[in-house]
């Protein structure tokens, strides 16, 4: 929706707003990050600003920036859980992975029935090598999402991460048969091979990793 300004009794949309937007649906994100900040300098607090400068921010990878425009749209109450499941990733690209689990914490509780950020989570844990709370999220996103295969790689690397290989192997070999593209995976399967002394298959896998 257009921010409008009232000007000689007629109601118009701000060409501000307007230039924002279109600059954002053209990827320019720092002409719309400018633009925005216009706006924000000269209006009353509007969560729908910042909540766009913040994911012009985000685009541009300016995490602290976008971390702080995603606590004011939540200061505004506008409480969803996209906004917390943004910000909770903002946070795990400044290495914040305390508060980035605790901002997905709150978005998964609004939407219990979306199997992402049960999986981002789940990457959160594992960057802290809580692994065993890992695998609980990975399994609920898997729950919901049987062919998530970003999932099934995670789950699989963390119970390589607790040495459990076989179980490692099994998750990998599922992720490969949804994305047989993904080279990171078949890494991943070959050390877990290797470590099983199945040697001649880790061969093989490091071979397609590369």
């Amino acid at each position: 929706m257009a921010v409008m300004v009232v000007s000689a009794g007629a109601v118009k949309p701000d060409p501000l707003s307007e230039w924002a937007r279109q600059a954002f649906a053209k990827g320019n994100y720092a002409e719309a990050a400018k633009d925005l900040t216009a706006l924000v300098e000269k209006k009353a607090p509007d969560a729908g600003l910042y909540k766009m400068r913040a994911e012009c921010f985000r685009k541009l990878q300016q995490w602290k920036k976008a971390e702080a425009d995603y606590d004011r749209v939540l200061a505004l109450g506008y409480e969803h859980a996209d906004i917390y499941n943004a910000r909770a990733e903002v946070m795990a690209k400044l290495g914040e992975f305390d508060a980035a689990i605790e901002s997905y914490s709150q978005g998964i509780k609004m939407r219990l029935d979306d199997p992402v950020p049960w999986k981002d989570r789940a990457m959160v844990y594992s960057a802290l090598r809580r692994h065993r709370d890992a695998i609980e999220d990975f399994d609920q996103a898997l729950h919901l999402k049987p062919d998530f295969a970003e999932a099934w790689v995670g789950r699989g690397t963390a119970y390589g991460e607790l040495g459990d290989f076989t179980k490692a192997v099994s998750d990998l070999d599922r992720a490969l048969q949804l994305d047989a593209g993904n080279s990171a995976a078949y890494g991943l399967r070959g050390a877990a091979e290797a470590r099983l002394g199945n040697y001649q298959k880790a061969i093989e896998d490091y071979s397609k990793s590369m």
